[in-house]
């Protein structure tokens, strides 16, 4: 889980001691992003080393010279997928900091947001689709880090339901010309931690692949171009719906392998 070449390993669990390099690092990163480069730094380590007492103690010295510092987390709520819970707190920290009235005339963007905040939103009314929401929120985030600096620390991203960890790797992938720092904290799991309702629940339109055909020559060992076809379940609102028949995945493996997200707890061999 390298991304923009930086992957920091938390280490001894005392503030004072093993942090001074991890801190070096974050600045420097920050710094790169005062210039407008953006960037995103992934922090990475076992269970109890001390990836959140990182992220909150940058959030502190952050704070303390006066810049925007957003500090989140993913949540673990059992079966149920609650997509961009990292985001929904943002917003709120935003509005908390900023006020809403005086965030939604700095950047316009934030304006549905705000009001698709579950404690703004009539309860008969439809939550904004993850999509629409990522897409509004990367537009707040490089408004304000035009603005001034601005970092986004989202922990505990090994809970993160997919639409956070695509636009987490979409934001990586696309800010430019904007002060913003992103830092994501990840514990170090072993592949297949994720349950498949809870990857199937995180899909707004897609398609469960219960069978693939013609492997054995639907690619090119040259080029990895792919051409097979499939057969499954088609996926709608995070619920499984009809049959699919006589479809066709087309692809290259490079990109098959890159655009993996996140994988089932089932996966076997």
């Amino acid at each position: 889980r390298v991304v923009d070449g930086h992957r920091l390993e938390a280490m001894a669990r005392s503030p004072f001691i093993g942090r001074d390099a991890q801190l070096a690092e974050l600045d420097a990163a920050l710094q790169d992003a005062q210039t407008g480069r953006p960037r995103l730094v992934v922090v990475g380590g076992p269970p109890g080393i001390g990836k959140s007492w990182l992220l909150a103690h940058v959030a502190e010295r952050l704070a303390d010279r006066g810049i925007l510092a957003l500090r989140t987390a993913c949540a673990q709520m059992g079966a149920d997928v609650v997509p961009l819970v990292p985001v929904t707190a943002a917003i709120r920290q935003l509005v908390g900091l900023m006020g809403a009235d005086a965030l939604t005339v700095a950047v316009p963007a934030a304006l549905p947001l705000v009001a698709d905040l579950p404690e703004n939103r009539p309860v008969e009314t439809a939550a904004l689709p993850a999509g629409t929401v990522a897409e509004l929120f990367a537009a707040v985030l490089h408004r304000l880090g035009v603005q001034q600096p601005l970092v986004w620390l989202v922990d505990d991203m090994q809970w993160a339901d997919p639409s956070t960890s695509a636009l987490i790797g979409f934001l990586g992938r696309t800010l430019t010309a904007t002060q913003v720092l992103l830092v994501a904290a990840t514990r170090d799991e072993a592949p297949g931690s994720a349950a498949a309702a809870a990857l199937v629940a995180g899909v707004d339109d897609g398609a469960l692949v219960q069978e693939v055909s013609g492997l054995h020559s639907g690619v090119n060992p040259v080029s990895g171009d792919l051409s097979s076809g499939a057969e499954g379940l088609r996926i709608r609102g995070g619920e499984v719906a009809e049959p699919l028949r006589e479809f066709t995945i087309a692809s290259t493996l490079q990109r098959l392998l890159h655009d993996v997200m996140a994988v089932g707890s089932d996966l076997t061999w």
